[in-house]
């Protein structure tokens, strides 16, 4: 029993956290495109900003950006609903195991997008230089596989949990 009340505990804690995700997936990607200046010192994508950046590409930059971090925040609210579910005591059971499964899927749809939006800003960022200086960059970083490999590493491990809750649920069938 113990053991379960530190689940709880932990559960209630990461969930404030993964709430924080939410919010920073929502509200951060808005307020950098608002500010080229904020954008241009803390972007990874600097390297390609014109000296001025049209209203029209903070705009689209900016629902781009939005875009991918709505990714994120369907992939946090499978974590969420998952520490829900340790937070109440409900280990082994199908909800935790589709939650888990999401949020594989999840990192897995993150990966891949990111890929595709980075590509995405690049090209919003550039369109306006001269003839030959536009850029398509098409990228994919060590961050982008490594959450790949890790989002099927959850996949996997909701599997297993299936497979826990299905030898669970044929053990308290037996007598």
């Amino acid at each position: 029993m113990r053991n379960l009340d530190h689940i709880r505990r932990l559960s209630h804690a990461l969930r404030l956290v993964v709430a924080l995700g939410i919010v920073a997936f929502i509200a951060v990607p808005p307020l950098l495109w608002s500010e080229p200046a904020w954008l241009r010192t803390t972007s990874t994508l600097s390297e390609h900003m014109p000296a001025t950046l049209a209203v029209w590409q903070q705009w689209v930059g900016g629902a781009v950006a939005t875009a991918g971090g709505l990714v994120g925040v369907w992939m946090l609210s499978a974590l969420w609903r998952l520490f829900g579910l340790y937070g109440q005591g409900r280990i082994f059971e199908r909800e935790n195991v589709l939650a888990l499964r999401q949020f594989g899927l999840g990192l897995i749809a993150y990966a891949l997008t990111s890929v595709v939006l980075t590509t995405l800003l690049v090209l919003i960022l550039t369109i306006t230089a001269p003839v030959g200086q536009r850029i398509l960059e098409i990228t994919v970083d060590h961050g982008q596989v490594s959450t790949l490999i890790l989002g099927s590493v959850f996949m996997v491990i909701g599997r297993v949990m299936d497979e826990g809750r299905l030898l669970r649920e044929e053990q308290a069938t037996i007598i």
